[in-house]
C-alpha cells in the first residue's frame, strides 16, 4: 500500500489526498453504512486525471468508487474491498449555457441547485428537483438517475440528458448523444449508462436540456383523516385530468416528527392527519384556474384545502414535508428507509401492506412521498439500533413486486438492495447484466459489490 500511495502522489500531487481523516471522511454516505477506509482520495480537475486514474487502478487491480455529494441512500458511494475514491467535487464549473439551443454543459461534481439557479437567470429551467438538490451533485444525479419531487410533470435525470463524456471501466473515452435535443442513431448506450451507478463508466462531462422557466407556481393543500383516502384521492387527481408538477403525501407519524422538529404545529392542522401538497405551475392565468379546480374537486372530500400564490405561503407549506428524513430520525433512535413504486391506483393498498408489515415485526411505520408516481419512501422506525430488519424489509420488497411495482423508484440498488434484486429480476435479465459489466470494466474495477448481486 505505501508503494501506491507513493505513485499516486506522485501522479496527482495536491490531488491526492492521503491523511486519515480525509480517508475517513470518504467512508460513509447518506446511507449511514460504513465503509472500508480507502487507499486515497484523488479529486480531479480534468478528464484526462480520470483516464490516468482508471488506467492506474487497471493496472493494479485496485477497485476505483465515484464520490458526489455522498447523498446517496443506498450506499452506492461507499468504498469496500481495496479501493481509490476519486472525488469530482473540483470538477465544478458550468461550462456553458447556451440559452438558443436550452441546453447547459458542466462537469459532474456541480450541485444540482447551482445549475437550476444559473439557468434561470437565462428564464430557462432544469426540471428534475431531488431533496437533496443543494448539496447532490449532477454526477451523482446521472449514476442513480435521481428523480425527485417534479418527475410526475417534467420526468427523472435521464429524460433530460442530451450527451455525455465518460470514462470507461477501460479508461476508454466515450463522447455519447449530441446537442440535438432528438437523435436515433445507434444503441442508446447513454441512456444504459444513466442509471448505472458508478459501476459501467464515469461521467466526466455532462450537456443537459433545459426548458422554459415557468411564470408562475402555486402550492395546494389538503388534509385527510385516513391516509389511505389521502391516497385515493391522489390517484383521482390524475384520473380526473389534473396535471400538478408535484403531488406529494405525508402521514400522520411523518407529520408528527416534522411538527416536533419545527417546534409548532400550524392551527389547522388537527392530530393524526395526512397531507397532500400539490403544486402547478405554468402561466398566470393556468395556474390560478388549476389551483382553483383542484380545491373545488377535493374540497367535500378533505377535512381542510389551503392554497396559495406567494412564496412566503408556499414556503410555510412545504415546511410540512422538507426535511423529513432528519426529522424522522428525531422521533427514533435509527431506521430504515425503502423507496418502493408501484402503480398508481395500488398506492393505498401498499400503504396497508407497509402498515401491517411494520406492526407484524414491532416496528413504526412512517411514510411519505411523491404519491403523483407512485413512488413512496416507505420508513421502518426502531425504538433502538440493532433491532433485525432485514425480513421486514423483504416483506416490503416482495408486496410491492406482487402488486406490479419495483423494489426502487429512485433510490438505486446499491450495497443495501442487491441481495434482493432477483425479486424483481429473473436470472436471465441479471446474467446479461453482468455481461454488460464485463464489457464496460472487464477487471471490475469501478464501484464492485453494488448495483448487481
Amino acid at each position: 500500500m505505501k508503494e501506491h500511495k507513493r505513485r499516486l502522489k506522485q501522479m496527482f500531487g495536491e490531488k491526492v489526498l492521503l491523511d486519515i481523516p480525509s480517508r475517513l471522511c470518504a467512508t460513509y454516505d447518506a446511507s449511514r453504512l460504513k465503509g472500508d477506509i480507502p487507499i486515497g482520495v484523488i479529486k480531479p480537475k480534468e478528464t484526462e486525471d480520470v483516464i490516468k486514474l482508471v488506467k492506474f487502478c487497471n493496472k493494479e487491480r485496485i477497485a476505483l468508487v465515484a464520490r458526489g455529494g455522498a447523498s446517496g441512500m443506498t450506499g452506492g458511494a461507499i468504498p469496500t474491498k481495496r479501493s481509490i475514491v476519486v472525488d469530482f467535487a473540483a470538477m465544478n464549473r458550468i461550462l456553458q449555457i447556451n440559452s438558443s439551443n436550452r441546453s447547459v454543459t458542466v462537469q459532474p461534481g456541480v450541485l444540482v441547485s447551482d445549475i437550476q439557479r444559473e439557468v434561470a437567470k437565462y428564464n430557462l429551467f432544469y426540471p428534475p428537483d431531488p431533496a437533496s438538490a443543494d448539496f447532490c451533485t449532477i454526477g451523482g444525479n446521472l449514476a442513480e438517475n435521481a428523480g425527485g419531487l417534479r418527475a410526475l410533470k417534467y420526468g427523472v435525470t435521464r429524460d433530460y440528458v442530451l450527451a455525455a463524456t465518460v470514462v470507461t471501466g477501460k479508461g476508454t473515452l466515450l463522447r455519447l448523444g449530441s446537442l440535438a435535443h432528438k437523435s436515433v442513431t445507434g444503441y442508446d448506450v447513454l441512456r444504459l449508462l444513466i442509471g448505472s451507478e458508478g459501476t459501467l463508466a464515469l461521467f466526466v462531462e455532462i450537456t443537459l436540456k433545459l426548458i422554459p422557466l415557468p411564470e408562475s407556481s402555486s402550492t395546494l393543500i389538503a388534509s385527510f383523516k385516513n391516509p389511505t383516502k389521502a391516497l385515493t384521492y391522489s390517484n383521482e387527481l390524475i384520473r380526473r385530468g389534473f396535471l400538478p408538477r408535484t403531488l406529494e403525501f405525508v402521514d400522520p407519524t411523518c407529520l408528527d416528527a416534522i411538527v416536533k422538529n419545527l417546534g409548532r404545529r400550524p392551527r389547522w392542522l388537527k392530530k393524526g392527519a395526512s397531507l397532500l401538497l400539490i403544486e402547478f405551475d405554468g402561466t398566470v392565468s393556468e395556474v390560478r384556474k388549476n389551483t382553483r379546480k383542484c380545491a373545488d374537486f377535493l374540497s367535500p372530500f378533505a377535512d381542510k384545502v389551503l392554497y396559495g400564490y406567494s412564496a412566503t405561503q408556499q414556503k410555510n407549506f412545504w415546511s410540512l414535508r422538507r426535511g423529513m428524513s432528519t426529522a424522522l430520525f428525531g422521533i427514533c433512535a435509527d431506521k430504515v428507509s425503502e423507496d418502493v413504486a408501484v402503480p398508481l391506483p395500488a398506492l393505498p393498498q401498499l400503504y396497508e401492506k407497509a402498515v401491517s408489515i411494520a406492526k407484524r415485526f414491532n416496528l413504526i411505520p412512517a411514510i411519505y412521498g411523491h404519491c403523483g408516481d407512485g413512488n413512496l419512501h416507505i420508513n421502518f422506525l426502531l425504538s433502538r439500533k440493532g433491532i433485525p430488519t432485514d425480513d421486514a424489509v423483504k416483506h416490503l420488497l416482495q408486496e410491492a413486486v406482487s402488486l406490479g411495482g419495483t423494489i426502487t423508484g429512485e433510490h438505486g440498488i446499491g450495497l443495501t438492495k442487491s441481495k434482493y434484486l432477483n425479486l424483481e429480476l429473473n436470472n436471465d435479465v441479471i446474467a446479461l447484466m453482468k455481461r454488460l459489466k464485463k464489457l464496460f470494466d472487464p477487471n471490475g474495477i469501478l464501484n464492485p459489490t453494488k448495483a448487481l448481486p
